[in-house]
């Protein structure tokens, strides 16, 4: 059992090479489309915008998140960029919190990367990108861009979500069909282990556990 144990461990080695992701692209980005004007980000206004991932079977690993914004107004602090899944409760609105990005302060406007670790997205699925922060707009507010026109590139079955939402608080939020906000993902694609790997694979198990067995019996 030991030595079906240490072929396991070996084999989950040599298929993990196949399973790393490759480096990230970008599914998905309006953030050449001009822009429109921009809306307040404080932590008395959440906004969201959502995305649809591919169809990619082993789904993505996120990489960054990139943001289009305009210079802030007073003196906000604690931006805030998080990606959330879609509420299984209230279909393509936000729902749970699955971990946030690190990247800089957006004060002056422009367009800034935000860096993801850990972060899987599932095929076909909505995912939203959610900023806020840790003052109240009236003390001081970034500002996220929203494009002109609703249009942007994709490839790879992504596309943008028709809807943008905003929160007094995170939890409850408001759903509003345009503008459209400006921001771009990059993922890498998660590649699913051959058939003929995972055969070879269950076929040295099977045989090693035959032999194992003969030898018990003969003890």
């Amino acid at each position: 059992m030991r030595k079906l144990f240490v072929v396991v461990l070996s084999a989950i080695g040599l298929l993990r090479p196949q399973v790393i992701s490759a480096q990230g692209t970008t599914y998905i980005s309006n953030l050449n489309q001009a822009s429109g004007g921009s809306m307040a980000v404080g932590s008395d206004v959440w906004l969201a915008e959502s995305f649809f991932t591919g169809t990619n079977l082993g789904g993505y690993d996120l990489t960054s998140v990139q943001l289009k914004t305009a210079p802030a107004s007073g003196v906000p602090s604690g931006f805030s960029v998080a990606i959330y899944a879609d509420d299984p409760k209230n279909f393509r609105y936000p729902g749970n919190h699955l971990g946030s990005l690190a990247g800089p302060d957006p004060e002056a406007g422009g367009i800034f990367t935000y860096t993801a670790s850990g972060i899987s997205l599932s095929p076909s699925t909505y995912y939203f990108v959610v900023l806020t922060a840790a003052t109240s707009v009236t003390n001081g507010a970034h500002a996220w861009s929203f494009a002109d026109v609703s249009s942007y590139t994709s490839s790879g079955g992504w596309f943008l979500g028709p809807y943008h939402h905003s929160s007094p608080d995170g939890s409850l939020w408001n759903r509003v069909a345009v503008p459209d906000f400006q921001f771009g993902v990059e993922a890498a694609a998660v590649p699913e282990p051959s058939v003929s790997v995972l055969a070879g694979f269950g076929l040295s198990c099977l045989a090693l556990w035959r032999r194992e067995r003969r030898q018990a019996k003969k003890s």
